[in-house]
């Protein structure tokens, strides 16, 4: 039976069919008419927070049960315990619904500790059933938690999601140069810093449908958490990198600037932040394994940071006259 809201949103729908609202206009304007009424917000306030409280107290009794009992169960019935409760939570995750509010919160928040206990079934299963070759079950946790990851976030675009999928892309990334062996680990960093380059492009273009008046919306939904999990492997993958890492500590400063400048451009801080971070860490690093620290180096880094510094207080006082 439709909701009173449906007509409203059907309506919005067919404006935004025939051009005269924006999607995101339309999102903004049904949110505006959906403001639940106190009593119901307190209501769904109390059903999110007991969520979140009971959830953390069941993974937290389901350690100290496993590490209890672990050595006791046998290998079907550890995967069969770890594969209830991903089922338990996918399951409680998909009656929350949407992506909006509390219910899309807390089903987030479910959907992350599903893709968890997907890969800790996964990795026990290949290693303790032997379904995989001896040392992959760290690959096969990373690769189920991808594959799980990603369709969660296609059927919820939020941010968990987006974090999750991020995470175990990563983690796939590194466990397979892992299993490989023969020192492809070794390209781990840079790789890496490749992979956040390919996600902040992502969240950076606009997808084919999106129009500019949408607001900000790259390939990635939700972008925004993109943009900051790109930056932080782009400032962290040239840290780790072993080949030719005077080059790449240089890299990965001269990229952390850029994120400076891009987060200063787009007004978004926290990219800004992990830049900072970034020149803060790699800098340093990179003079001294040039420059085996000598003090001259730093004397000079320390003056044109300082320089810097000055130039932009000038600068925004004279912007704010």
């Amino acid at each position: 039976m439709p909701t009173p809201a449906q007509p409203l949103r059907d309506l919005l729908d067919r404006a935004v069919a025939v051009g005269i609202l924006s999607t995101y206009q339309a999102d903004a304007v049904f949110a505006l008419d959906a403001q639940p009424a106190p009593g119901a917000r307190r209501g769904a306030v109390i059903a999110e927070v007991l969520g979140y409280v009971g959830g953390a107290l069941a993974v937290v009794a389901a350690l100290f049960l496993g590490a209890e009992l672990w050595d006791e169960l046998g290998p079907w019935p550890r995967v069969l315990l770890l594969g209830a409760v991903a089922v338990a939570c996918l399951g409680a995750g998909a009656a929350l619904g949407g992506r909006d509010g509390a219910p899309g919160r807390l089903g987030g928040f479910l959907w992350a500790a599903a893709v968890i206990a997907v890969a800790a079934t996964a990795g026990v299963a290949a290693d303790d059933l032997g379904l995989a070759e001896p040392g992959t079950s760290a690959l096969a946790a990373a690769v189920a938690a991808l594959v799980v990851a990603a369709v969660l976030w296609w059927l919820r675009p939020a941010v968990l999601q987006h974090i999750a999928t991020f995470l175990a892309a990563a983690a796939t990334l590194l466990t397979a140069l892992d299993r490989i062996g023969d020192g492809s680990f070794d390209w781990g960093g840079p790789l890496l810093w490749g992979f956040g380059l390919a996600w902040l492009a992502a969240s950076a273009f606009p997808g084919a449908k999106h129009k500019p008046d949408d607001g900000p919306a790259g390939i990635w939904t939700p972008a925004a958490p993109g943009w900051v999990l790109g930056a932080l492997a782009v400032v962290i993958g040239p840290l780790f990198a072993q080949s030719g890492r005077a080059g790449w500590l240089v890299v990965g400063s001269l990229g952390a600037a850029a994120l400076v400048v891009a987060g200063v451009r787009t007004r978004n801080p926290w990219v800004a932040a992990v830049g900072i971070g970034g020149v803060f860490v790699s800098v340093p690093l990179a003079v001294a394994e040039l420059f085996d620290a000598r003090l001259g180096p730093l004397v000079g880094i320390l003056a044109v940071g300082l320089a810097l510094v000055g130039a932009a207080v000038v600068l925004t006082r004279r912007a704010a006259r």
